[in-house]
């Protein structure tokens, strides 16, 4: 996924509050982003959680893209921790 659309992902996701019914998961941010010609698939976005899920940024339970940022990264700006491939 280029840089844009990590960062577009990333402050999506920022929002998201579990438990909060009214918050938008990213599984909706995922299919807007498809929607828009973002990216071409899911498998892209899940690809970019599967890097952050390896160096801590996010975690999920059941689903992939029913997760959420960790406590640690949700407050950070995306340019100051951008994980290279």
């Amino acid at each position: 996924m280029n840089y844009q659309n990590e960062k577009y992902l990333f402050d999506e996701l920022k929002q998201f509050e579990p438990g909060n019914p009214s918050s938008l998961f990213p599984r909706s941010v995922i299919n807007r982003m498809i929607l828009n010609g973002m990216i071409k698939s899911e498998k892209e976005a899940e690809r970019t959680l599967e890097k952050w899920v390896k160096k801590n940024i996010y975690e999920y339970g059941v689903s992939m893209d029913l997760g959420w940022l960790t406590p640690e990264y949700k407050d950070k700006e995306f340019d100051n921790i951008r994980i290279k491939d």
